[in-house]
């Protein structure tokens, strides 16, 4: 299993949709937990938005650019693929990875799209 830390959103039951929610250059921090369990609420599925930073938030936006570019795409598509199997193999998620879904915002979006193009189903 991947280092990185996750967290998790939504109401417990047998395979339903699940949102991989990649949060913004400042990191994992309050405003995307609001959006992921946001979410949650309103579509009825899972949402798991993992840390990609491990760990690392800021507001100082030097910083913040400096962890987007220093986040390897290899890395965070292991973490992604983590999670997948997570949702997958627990039957969160349909064993096939149908209802899946990968977003992001700012730095998660392009994370997000740099993943979903690459992944094999």
């Amino acid at each position: 299993q991947s280092e990185s830390s996750t967290k998790r959103w939504g109401r417990n039951s047998s395979s339903r949709p699940a949102i991989l929610l990649i949060h913004e250059f400042f990191g994992l921090n309050p405003s995307i937990a609001e959006k992921a369990q946001g979410l949650a609420d309103d579509l009825g599925c899972v949402v798991i938005a993992p840390d990609t930073f491990r760990g690392e938030m800021t507001e100082f936006i030097p910083k913040a650019i400096w962890l987007a570019l220093t986040t390897p795409q290899d890395r965070v598509n292991s973490d992604l693929d983590a999670v997948c199997e997570y949702l997958t193999s627990s039957g969160v998620a349909d064993p096939n990875g149908a209802g899946l879904a990968v977003m992001g915002f700012c730095y998660g979006g392009g994370k997000a799209i740099r993943y979903a193009v690459g992944r094999r189903p």
